[in-house]
């Protein structure tokens, strides 16, 4: 997951740099159009297929993004949410 406000600088813009050189599943989430649950949604729908992988998370720093702590830990907050959701669903 790449989450980004506005769009991608610094290291956020070097990680997706990062993930198209090593040809690797990215999921791009703007901070400023998507709350977070609807992020949630869509890192769950992006996760679906990689079930069996381990999800990185990159973004900006709190220096230089105030809300992408709060943001992220919201959208993975709820993400863990729907997970469990999946799981007791089966």
């Amino acid at each position: 997951m790449i989450i980004y406000f506005g769009r991608p600088r610094r290291g956020t813009e070097q990680t997706l740099r990062f993930r198209l050189y090593e040809e690797k599943p990215y999921l791009l989430i703007d901070g400023r159009e998507i709350d977070p649950g609807r992020a949630a949604e869509r890192i769950a729908e992006f996760h679906l297929p990689l079930l069996h992988t381990t999800l990185d998370f990159a973004g900006p720093r709190a220096s230089s993004e105030p809300n992408a702590y709060a943001y992220t830990t919201q959208a993975v907050k709820k993400f863990l949410e729907l997970q469990g959701e999946i799981i007791r669903a089966r």
